[in-house]
């Protein structure tokens, strides 16, 4: 009886053995605020969660002094996930940004980082023009800059790992006037923020909303910009319900954790293909004008030219790009190729010179 009560034991380790709990508590999180009235700079107001005397699930998060709006989270857990949903209430008009950090309890310096399509490690193989630990160990950005709007930390040294996504539909984005500093959005969005940061050492998960990326925002190819942070505008008597869970488990290594999140996203997400009008072969046709219409043919070199091309009539400026010389021989051979499958004797000409 008892072996069979140990063999019991054991099978069941192993099917949870890799689950952990996530630890959240007052003390791992910290939550703060910011209001803006515009034309002034912007007030932050730390926030302590304080459960509720009826429920050890739900919290109220309160700051030192009286601000117009109230705010509360409803935390589960299943799974080994938990599960956290969040109302704001505004008490008067006010714009708002939220923003969290929920310490995972890892040696920031023991941990590599992961945001899905931005973010592989600590970015070093970047470079120092692109966002990388080169210019700093913390980073928050827009949701979507990233595959699947998750973060995700593991730590090499007991190979546990913990992440955040956002569960929320994103159905809206809104216009602002200014790229940079505190932004006044013209409507709704339903982007957040999420990203890592070093917490005296210790790494923790950001998440918010709406937007924010610090300590840089990265507008295009190889360009850092000042950070910027966004404003929406809550009505009195509105609330904005916000969705977030993290998770906890552990990974044989990076790599395997890189395979968990992508496993995770692609179950929670459930990403389906887009319905479009246009068909493969309409794409190719209307995407084969580049090899024409970029064409510079000098006796010295034919090639493709597209750096610096004109945004309102397409018209090349005859330029190439010295790190982008092996593209010479590629776009020659996509237009010889789709040349022949259609027939187009421009392109097979072209692609001869």
């Amino acid at each position: 009886m008892n072996l069979k009560f140990l063999l019991c034991g054991i099978a069941i380790g192993l099917l949870t053995g890799s689950a952990w709990a996530v630890n959240y508590t007052p003390e791992q999180v910290n939550a703060h605020i910011s209001l803006k009235v515009p034309g002034n700079k912007a007030k932050q107001y730390p926030l302590i969660l304080k459960r509720t005397q009826n429920d050890n699930s739900a919290y109220q998060l309160v700051a030192s002094e009286n601000i117009p709006l109230t705010i509360s989270q409803k935390v589960k857990e299943a799974n080994g996930r938990l599960h956290i949903d969040m109302c704001i209430t505004a008490l008067e008009d006010v714009y708002f940004n939220y923003g969290q950090n929920v310490s995972t309890g890892f040696r920031h310096d023991d941990c590599l980082f992961y945001m899905p399509g931005f973010w592989y490690r600590r970015n070093l193989r970047s470079p120092k023009e692109a966002p990388s630990f080169h210019t700093s160990d913390s980073w928050v950005v827009r949701e979507d800059r990233l595959s699947a709007p998750l973060t995700g930390i593991y730590n090499e040294k007991d190979k546990r790992y913990m992440t955040v996504n956002r569960l929320d539909k994103f159905t809206t984005d809104a216009l602002t006037t200014h790229k940079e500093g505190e932004v006044i959005l013209s409507g709704k969005t339903s982007l957040g923020f999420t990203g890592f940061e070093n917490q005296n050492g210790v790494a923790a998960l950001s998440f918010g909303f709406p937007y924010e990326e610090a300590p840089r925002s990265y507008i295009r190819k190889l360009t850092l910009a000042p950070k910027v942070k966004a404003f929406q505008l809550l009505k009195k008597g509105e609330n904005i319900m916000l969705t977030w869970e993290i998770s906890e488990n552990s990974a044989d290594d990076f790599s395997d954790f890189v395979r968990h999140a992508w496993e995770y996203s692609y179950d929670t997400y459930a990403p389906k293909p887009v319905d479009t009008p246009y068909s493969i072969s309409d794409m190719k046709q209307t995407l084969s004008n580049y090899f024409v219409n970029s064409l510079v043919s000098k006796p010295e070199l034919t090639y493709n030219s597209g750096v610096g091309l004109r945004t309102d009539d397409c018209k090349s400026n005859g330029e190439a790009e010295i790190g982008f010389v092996g593209r010479v021989l590629l776009n020659s051979f996509n237009a010889w190729e789709y040349g022949w499958e259609t027939n187009r004797e421009e392109l097979k000409e072209n692609s001869l010179k």
